[in-house]
């Protein structure tokens, strides 16, 4: 049924890694990051997700779309991104964050970090797709007189922009075993702009999937 399709979900264990292996990869990374900008160093997690994290295919289903993310309530980026918002309110909102919590033990305030909201230009992703904002990002890229934020942006937006591509490239290669009409609109949206609506559904789920399960999951306590 639609619920099993996201609670029982047959991870191709030789697809990717494991959660462990994952984390191990994770916790290297930010060892070896930590002169990085922290765009640099997210776009790289997500990339790594997208790259080596294991997938699933619905048999049933002519979209696909699953990558193994984390444990069941949480995420590998939001691991990153807690401690980061630990560090942030450390140094910075110390008194503020006491002051909040002593008000939300009383009832009168409750409040937690969002970063799912966002605003993408779908429409400029169906019309180019993902290699056509890559396109777009290296253009920019090359840019005289560029700051070191901006060359940082650029690049995190190319590392992040491959690893969604990579990942749509591993989808369309196991999906080639189940259905060669699905697999062939995966190799499509990797390689260039969706040219039909089939195509172009299935890019706009890649991306929902890509976004909230990959780099918006809170971990939840």
């Amino acid at each position: 049924c639609l619920r099993n399709q996201f609670e029982n979900i047959a991870w191709i264990e030789e697809s990717g890694l494991d959660a462990d292996a994952l984390f191990r990869e994770l916790d290297a990374l930010m060892e070896s990051g930590k002169e990085e900008s922290r765009a640099v160093l997210k776009a790289k997690t997500f990339a790594l997700i997208c790259e080596k994290s294991r997938i699933a295919l619905d048999k049933d289903d002519i979209f696909q779309d699953k990558i193994f993310q984390g444990v069941k309530w949480g995420s590998f980026i939001a691991k990153q991104r807690n401690v980061w918002e630990a560090q942030i309110r450390e140094k910075f909102l110390k008194e503020e964050v006491l002051k909040l919590s002593a008000a939300g033990d009383s009832g009168s305030y409750t409040a937690y970090s969002d970063f799912g909201h966002t605003s993408p230009n779908s429409k400029l992703l169906l019309e180019i797709g993902f290699s056509g904002l890559l396109d777009r990002v290296n253009a920019a890229a090359k840019q005289d007189g560029l700051s070191a934020k901006q060359k940082d942006f650029y690049l995190s937006c190319r590392i992040a922009l491959e690893g969604a591509i990579c990942f749509i490239k591993r989808l369309a290669a196991q999906t080639e075993k189940i259905n060669k009409e699905n697999a062939t609109a995966l190799h499509h949206i990797a390689e260039g702009a969706p040219q039909n609506t089939y195509e172009a559904m299935q890019l706009l789920i890649v991306y929902f999937f890509l976004h909230e399960n990959v780099q918006a999951t809170r971990v939840r306590t």
